[in-house]
């Protein structure tokens, strides 16, 4: 009696194979997608941060200059060429000036705002 190998996949195994796959492929893109969200969002830190860190060292730069000047800070509202706009807020607490710095990007679809608090030592 002669026995004939049998050779290749059945169809089931090709079918599951091509689920295992499709899935994997999926996962991937899904992952892919929100990778690419999460470093727009932190692109849009960044620069949010950095305008506010750059108005809180002019702020800085301005107090440093005497303890009046220091004392006479005022609230303020600052646009530039690219969109950025910030506003900030100074509260007097004693020889500390408390600071809040709202600062808006635009983006796609809209703006996105960030807010910096810092305080000031005025002698």
């Amino acid at each position: 009696m002669r026995t004939i190998g049998r050779q290749g996949f059945t169809l089931l195994e090709v079918l599951v194979s091509s689920l295992l796959l499709t899935t994997g492929i999926g996962a991937l893109l899904g992952t892919a997608a929100l990778t690419v969200r999460m470093v727009h969002r932190g692109r849009q830190s960044m620069r949010t941060l950095e305008a506010a860190t750059a108005q809180l060292e002019a702020l800085r730069a301005q107090a440093a200059t005497g303890s009046a000047a220091c004392r006479a800070l005022l609230d303020g509202v600052d646009s530039s060429v690219d969109g950025t706009a910030r506003r900030w807020t100074i509260t007097s607490a004693g020889g500390l000036q408390e600071v809040s710095i709202e600062v808006s990007v635009p983006v796609p679809g809209g703006r996105a705002t960030d807010t910096l608090a810092a305080s000031l030592w005025c002698p």
